[in-house]
């Protein structure tokens, strides 16, 4: 491989493999293409594989893992870092070109009622509140990962002209489903909480609804592209 990797120990049952410091489209896309390496390797006691922007974390069971690791007297983690160590040394990621074929569309109302912070951030970008709406809706973006709240994903990545700071002073509401930007990503708000990103509008989808199967409407590796819906479609919206 030719890019550098570290691999740190997150106690006897996790390890992290990070390929990167940065939000970087081509370096998750080693990070997800990584994890599917390690699911086709079928290891047995992994419990878990989380990928994030340049990390990917492994959850396992030492008592398990232990039986195809080389004996010595290094600890387990040890022993398994060094195992994985191995594959990805000899490993070459090979980056495929995006393709929309998980593409999940995501209606919002960008209507200033929903839209509460669009004005400031025309002034911010010195344009207009239609293209701050032009450039949120024509760009495809990729889910990262989903945390901060049950099923809040993180997307990326904005164009620069989008690229806004978070608000100085946090709301102490932000709505459930409100859509909104901070720093070069964008997300969306699952459920009423409080937040310091830009709202930009709102979307009637649930993002998180434990009445479904799967209560996460995006996960890592999705890829979103909003549509803009007008208010009435928003106040009759029907899923």
């Amino acid at each position: 491989m030719n890019q550098e990797f570290q691999i740190y120990s997150l106690g006897e049952q996790s390890l992290t493999i990070e390929l990167g410091k940065k939000i970087d489209l081509n370096i998750y896309q080693k990070v997800t293409t990584l994890q599917g390496l390690i699911k086709s390797l079928a290891l047995q006691g992994i419990i878990e594989m989380v990928p994030s922007y340049c990390t990917l974390t492994i959850h396992y069971n030492p008592f398990t893992v232990k039986n195809y690791l080389p004996i010595s007297p290094e600890s387990i983690s040890e022993r398994f870092s060094n195992y994985l160590q191995k594959i990805i040394a000899n490993w070459n990621p090979e980056i495929l070109e995006n393709t929309t074929s998980n593409l999940i569309e995501i209606p919002v109302c960008y209507d200033p009622k929903y839209g509460l912070d669009l004005e400031e951030m025309a002034m911010y970008h010195q344009t207009s509140v239609s293209k701050i709406i032009e450039l949120h809706t024509t760009t495809i973006y990729t889910v990262f990962m989903v945390g901060f709240l049950p099923g809040f994903p993180y997307l990326g990545i904005l164009p620069e002209s989008l690229t806004t700071p978070r608000k100085k002073q946090p709301r102490l509401k932000m709505p459930a489903g409100a859509v909104a930007i901070g720093g070069n990503q964008t997300g969306i708000y699952p459920i009423e909480s409080p937040g310091g990103w830009n709202i930009v509008g709102q979307t009637p989808l649930k993002i998180f609804d434990t009445e479904r199967t799967n209560p996460f409407l995006l996960q890592a590796g999705n890829q979103v592209k909003f549509v803009p819906i007008s208010v009435e479609e928003f106040e009759n919206y029907k899923p």
